[in-house]
């Protein structure tokens, strides 16, 4: 697997989404927001990748199924849900960015570990969307410790891939209104 493949599912998943949202709602404005995001990263991972910067692709496109992911949970889109690396296969890049690929994934791992930390469930806890919330910061937490396992296998580019998937989880549920930021707001995509 490499990034252009991680962009050619992205780029099928995006095609083939629907939002499921009453036309006009605001459900339907978050909606096309997640969507948005996933086209707007899917571009900017084209233009990486043209550029030859692997590292930066790799990110973008796997924060971008984040979003269309985290947004089918919630039920504001219709995709499929397969995940983007089901067998756990290693992504491979262009050799010679490994000082980048490094400072990148230190980087996002930190950044997701805080915005972990800033965050919480902003429904009230007996409304379902409470469960979601806590859902989706539960997932961001599996790909920060997924990440940490790659990085413990030197797959540092699936270690950067997790990062980006679990950070794209955590703004859209931020942007859809579930999760309350308590601090380090300019972490979040608001």
């Amino acid at each position: 697997m490499n990034p252009d493949s991680l962009g050619n599912f992205l780029e099928e998943k995006i095609i083939s989404s629907r939002v499921a949202a009453v036309k006009g709602s605001y459900a339907e404005r978050t909606a096309l927001e997640c969507k948005n995001m996933a086209e707007s990263y899917l571009c900017d991972g084209r233009t990486f990748s043209r550029s030859g910067d692997d590292v930066n692709a790799a990110a973008s496109f796997t924060y971008a199924l984040g979003w269309l992911d985290a947004g089918r949970f919630i039920g504001f889109i219709e995709v499929d849900e397969k995940y983007f690396n089901e067998s756990g296969d290693e992504i491979f890049i262009t050799p010679g960015l490994d000082e980048h690929l490094n400072e990148k994934t230190g980087r996002y791992e930190r950044m997701l570990t805080s915005a972990l930390d800033s965050v919480k469930s902003g429904p009230d806890a007996e409304s379902p969307m409470y469960k979601a919330s806590e859902e989706i910061i539960r997932k961001a937490e599996y790909h920060l410790n997924s990440g940490e396992g790659f990085l413990n296998r030197n797959m540092t580019v699936n270690a950067l891939a997790e990062y980006s998937y679990g950070y794209g989880w955590l703004d859209c549920g931020v942007r859809a209104g579930i999760i309350i930021i308590l601090k380090n707001r300019g972490l979040f995509t608001v």
